[in-house]
């Protein structure tokens, strides 16, 4: 497989399970606890606050 677009990457994602898919609501979505903490994690050492906040906003609506 040659990735070539970030169409790509998601469906990737999607297939190893890192990330779940809504057909109803055409959406990827973290798909568990586990792996969301991981991915603060990595963005926010890559300097990627403006996600990270939005990713907490988003837990605090939602719960």
């Amino acid at each position: 497989m040659r990735i070539q677009s970030a169409d790509d990457v998601l469906t990737l994602f999607i297939h190893l399970g890192y990330l779940g898919y809504d057909f109803s609501r055409k959406e990827a979505f973290i798909p568990n606890s586990e792996i969301t903490t991981e991915f603060i994690t990595s963005i926010r050492n890559a300097g990627w606050q403006e996600v990270v906040t939005a990713i907490r906003n988003s837990e605090e609506f939602f719960g």
